[in-house]
């Protein structure tokens, strides 16, 4: 009797603990804006890290637009940080074929603090006419993105379109591009003035997919 007491109460703490820990996860997955077809994927990727996805998901002009999380890493941690919570929205529309997500634009926004924010797509946002791709699932397309050193886009290599900023004055690896084996366009904007601009002018002659573009 004694151990069937013990039992009992350590199963209620355990019950107890589990709901506590899970309200912040319900009360943010459940917010207000987030939009109903959206809110299975920020549960889902609540559980499945140790982030918690501020969801103010919502539906504008046809694209589903959602707000991961505001990143405060560096450069290189960062990057990789918000390739796997790309990666985990993958997973959810790949274990859920049937989801309206999987037949509709989606854009998801990754806060750097500011008002700037890194923008990843499943369609050419550079095209003239925005047109969602056969398999949305891709999230191939990045915009906004802000280096500080030039490695810092290797967890990109998936990109078929990016479009990034050098924020730093020096640069010296020429492989950059190497494993970008998908890449159809990357747009580099950099100031002629700028001490690199030979620097990327060099790497728009070496990989045919990289335009640079003076800002």
């Amino acid at each position: 009797m004694k151990w069937s007491k013990k039992i009992k109460n350590t199963v209620i703490v355990i019950i107890s603990v589990l709901v506590l820990y899970h309200i912040p996860i319900f009360m943010i997955t459940f917010s207000a804006d987030c939009d109903n077809d959206c809110r299975s994927l920020i549960y889902e990727l609540n559980f499945k890290s140790g982030h918690r996805y501020h969801c103010s998901a919502y539906k504008y002009e046809g694209k589903y637009i959602i707000d991961m999380m505001t990143f405060t890493q560096t450069d290189k941690s960062r990057n990789k940080l918000l390739t796997e919570m790309r990666n985990n929205v993958i997973d959810f529309l790949d274990d859920n074929p049937e989801h309206i997500l999987n037949r509709s634009q989606i854009v998801l926004a990754f806060s750097l603090g500011g008002t700037e924010s890194i923008y990843v797509y499943n369609y050419d946002f550079s095209a003239s006419e925005n047109t969602c791709q056969l398999d949305a699932k891709e999230l191939s397309y990045i915009d906004n993105l802000y280096v500080n050193d030039i490695e810092d886009i290797e967890p990109f290599a998936f990109a078929r379109v990016m479009r990034f900023y050098p924020v730093s004055e020096e640069y010296s690896d020429m492989n950059a591009f190497d494993d970008f084996q998908a890449a159809e366009h990357i747009y580099i904007h950099c100031c002629k003035e700028n001490a690199c601009y030979d620097y990327f002018r060099q790497l728009s002659d070496k990989y045919p997919s990289v335009e640079l573009l003076q800002n």
